[in-house]
């Protein structure tokens, strides 16, 4: 049976149904310190709401531009990871990290978030509350 309460459902559906899509870009040759240290915080907010991280996929959007980091970071937090051979932009990193994750396992939900942390997981909630 379904819980009478709002919030109860939205974790139900974050926890169990919903992948999140974070694309990854770091132009190449940049310091990356910085963007790590955020990536990593929004990967860290994002795990506490999913009870499989692997439902969160980091996805580089090109082979220089941040897989060693994506791949450092989906290893430290056990989230999936996918790298595009070449850089065709933004929209095409979520494209691609969302067929990565649909062909792992049905999902009713796709959330696809910024990777500078500005992005909370708690807005995810009230999102699907609504």
């Amino acid at each position: 049976m379904k819980s009478p309460h709002f919030s109860e459902q939205a974790l139900h559906l974050i926890r169990d149904e919903t992948g999140i899509v974070i694309p990854v870009y770091f132009p190449e040759g940049v310091d990356t310190s910085g963007g790590e240290v955020l990536l990593r915080d929004t990967v860290l907010m994002y795990c506490e709401y999913v009870s499989n991280p692997s439902t969160i996929c980091l996805s580089v959007d090109g082979e220089q531009c941040g897989a060693d980091v994506a791949e450092r970071i989906a290893r430290e937090f056990n989230v999936s990871s996918c790298v595009s051979a070449f850089n065709r932009g933004k929209l095409q990193g979520a494209i691609n990290g969302v067929h990565y994750l649909l062909e792992q396992k049905p999902l009713q939900y796709i959330a696809v978030v910024d990777q500078d942390g500005d992005h909370f997981a708690n807005e995810l909630l009230n999102f699907l509350r609504v």
